[in-house]
């Protein structure tokens, strides 16, 4: 995306917001398209209009798992801070939430078969086994953040979302670590699409799908700060 917000734009746009700044910094990080306007959204680069009400929107790129997770995020640290003003929306180029993590083939009435064809497994370090090497730093990865991502799953395990799977169940991949009691793997029963449908609905999320995004570009001439995209349907997109 070529007019990604800068740390400096983020911390303009939030001020003492320091939850919202730090949420979107790190979706920025992974390579998330995060869009913060005060103005609505519009479908073409000439429609800029000064003119809007100022309300701050967010507008997520991509409805994989780090898109829906990001919003549902977003939702979770504004909800903490007493803000409900603000709009969130995700811009897909698929039909559905996908991605690598939530591609599916669904058949049959009411698509009761449903075969994930992207992500198999979720994986997580279980920091509750008491491995000498589980909740701790490496690899990049900071022990406070494993040990919230081990959270996460287990909210998702009680809420009847994903279940555990079985080591002995599960091939050898280069991916996928099969430690005892280090690595935990669960599966979704209705797909991971489902999961990403589920984190959506969480962050009250406005979506569009079918689209993809092809640039952003900032309305100068607008005194508000609103932007404008450039998008196109993923039948026309090559």
């Amino acid at each position: 995306l070529p007019c990604a917000h800068t740390s400096h734009e983020t911390d303009r746009m939030f001020g003492s917001n320091v939850s919202m700044r730090l949420m979107v910094s790190r979706a920025l990080a992974m390579g998330i398209g995060v869009l913060v306007t005060p103005c609505r959204f519009h479908d073409n680069p000439s429609s800029c209009d000064s003119a809007q009400p100022r309300r701050k929107r967010v507008l997520v790129v991509g409805a994989g798992l780090t898109g829906s997770l990001t919003v549902a995020l977003l939702r979770r640290h504004l909800k903490l801070g007493g803000v409900d003003d603000v709009h969130l929306e995700v811009w897909e180029r698929a039909s559905y939430p996908s991605g690598r993590f939530g591609a599916a083939l669904a058949s049959g009435p009411e698509a009761c078969c449903i075969a994930d064809l992207g992500a198999q497994v979720l994986s997580a370090v279980e920091v509750t086994s008491g491995h000498p090497n589980a909740g701790t730093d490496g690899h990049n990865v900071r022990t406070g953040e494993v040990h919230v991502t081990w959270q996460e799953v287990q909210s998702l395990l009680s809420a009847g979302l994903v279940r555990r799977a079985s080591d002995s169940l599960l091939c050898d991949t280069e991916e996928r670590m099969k430690y005892d009691g280090l690595w935990a793997h669960f599966w979704c029963p209705r797909g991971f699409s489902s999961l990403l449908w589920h984190y959506i609905a969480e962050a009250n999320a406005v979506t569009q799908f079918g689209v993809r995004v092809d640039q952003l570009v900032s309305c100068k001439e607008s005194s508000s700060g609103s932007f404008s995209s450039s998008s196109s349907s993923s039948s026309s997109s090559s």
